[in-house]
């Protein structure tokens, strides 16, 4: 898995996941609060116009849209003002994504980036063994649509689905999340300790296979 390293503060990293634009059965099938589909994607672009800036970096997980009509393609990419790392979702087309390259400083299906000390596994899919899981570092994925929260609740992993209808997105009432808020979360689940510490005493010294 390749690793990124990122020079921009926590609060200017913003990350997003499964927004499902031109999708109109995912508002039931997601049970969406929104009456068309226009609604929704209405309310998509104004978000990303009002929280972004030429300043912040949005790193998308995956199901960015659901088809790939161009018209609607260059609508959204035109709200987003800021530098866009891609990682492919099972309802990206990933040839389309590639011949449309130059709004994306990176398309991938997984990586590992690095803010500063801190490594993150970013993934479309959860991964339960994640990379430097043992010794401190995070995951940030989506594809599950919160219905993984109550399990995530219950084991010692330092994970969190962001997507548009994870109950992350809903308890905060957005679907763009700044690193910081999401360092907030696992300082809450970690009860403040440095990550590395708390990963020793949850796993005993354990080695990741994924760990060099």
């Amino acid at each position: 898995m390749k690793l990124i390293k990122i020079n921009k503060e926590p609060e200017k990293i913003f990350f997003t996941g499964d927004l499902h634009y031109q999708h109109k059965n995912i508002l039931t099938l997601d049970d969406r609060n929104y009456e068309t589909l226009e609604d929704m994607e209405s309310y998509i672009r104004a978000e990303l116009v009002q929280t972004l800036s030429d300043d912040n970096i949005l790193i998308d997980l995956g199901d960015m849209f659901f088809g790939t009509r161009d018209n609607k393609f260059h609508g959204l990419m035109s709200c987003i003002p800021c530098p866009i790392y891609k990682i492919l979702g099972n309802h990206d087309k990933e040839k389309y994504f590639r011949e449309h390259s130059d709004y994306f400083e990176m398309i991938e299906d997984s990586v590992i980036i690095e803010v500063g000390n801190q490594r993150i596994t970013l993934s479309h899919y959860p991964i339960l063994d994640f990379p430097y899981m043992y010794s401190g570092g995070l995951e940030i994925f989506g594809h599950t649509h919160g219905h993984l929260d109550n399990f995530l609740k219950t084991i010692p992993y330092l994970m969190v689905d962001i997507g548009f209808s994870s109950g992350f997105s809903k308890e905060r009432g957005t679907f763009l999340h700044s690193l910081d808020s999401i360092y907030n979360y696992f300082d809450e689940k970690t009860s403040g300790k440095n990550y590395s510490a708390w990963a020793n005493e949850k796993y005993h010294g354990q080695d990741s296979l994924w760990n060099p």
